[in-house]
């Protein structure tokens, strides 16, 4: 007996030898790609945690560089076109009211002079009279005219001036959308990556589960019926010498 079976062997021994082989293959593989899944999804986490911090830094940075310009340069802008606007306003008063009292220090002086030389009650003295009133108020109306061409030339400087610190404004604020989308960009790219990694690895670990599977089972099918086979030779061949 001792050799028949060494002969024959044990064919469900060899099958379960490698059957269980495979079996602790296939288990290690499994504990293996369910660590690597696990600390690569922890890295998309840590890379997931990393962009929101660096996304809060950078709005941060730019809101301060926005508020930044608005104190400095839009604030200055408002501030001095506001003071020249108030001088203005008060250089027109007071050369208003320097015509009013001009205008009627003439016309008193020519009441005067005309009741002097006796001609206030005739109809000269008076159109001499109305004459200096008229000229006084047509000083009042060019001072007013002065001022209106004046603030308007002040209007449309403030207007220009404040138009083009709002275009460097709208400049900050698009090199912030554009830096906040080359970051989720550069971020997004990065966890795509990492994701196509984790795929990549799960797939190449279940395929060489699979191809040790075959590789076992082609083994397990060799294996079977070897030692029957070569015994049933042995048997054939000495039944034809007898």
């Amino acid at each position: 007996m001792g050799f028949l079976d060494d002969l024959f062997g044990d064919e469900k021994e060899r099958r379960r030898a490698m059957e269980r082989a495979f079996a602790q293959y296939k288990q290690d593989m499994s504990q293996y790609l369910n660590q690597f899944e696990s600390r690569m999804l922890g890295t998309i986490e840590d890379v997931r945690a990393a962009e929101e911090i660096d996304t809060a830094a950078l709005s941060e940075d730019f809101a301060n560089q926005i508020a930044s310009f608005d104190a400095l340069v839009m604030g200055a802008l408002t501030e001095g076109f506001d003071a020249a606007q108030a001088k203005m306003d008060e250089g027109f008063s007071v050369e208003q009211e320097d015509i009013r009292i001009a205008a009627q220090d003439a016309e008193l002086r020519a009441v005067a002079q005309s009741a002097l030389t006796g001609v206030g009650a005739t109809s000269f003295g008076q159109s001499q009279i109305q004459a200096v009133r008229t000229e006084g108020q047509r000083e009042l109306r060019r001072s007013e005219e002065k001022y209106r061409m004046a603030n308007i030339e002040l209007l449309l400087n403030r207007a220009s001036t404040m138009g083009a610190a709002g275009s460097q404004r709208e400049g900050i604020m698009g090199q912030q959308a554009g830096a906040m989308s080359d970051l989720r960009r550069a971020y997004t790219s990065s966890i795509t990556g990492l994701s196509s990694s984790i795929a990549q690895g799960m797939l190449q670990g279940q395929s060489q589960i699979a191809q040790a599977g075959y590789q076992t089972g082609m083994g397990v099918a060799q294996n079977i019926g070897t030692g029957f086979n070569l015994g049933g030779a042995l048997l054939g061949a000495g039944l034809s010498l007898a």
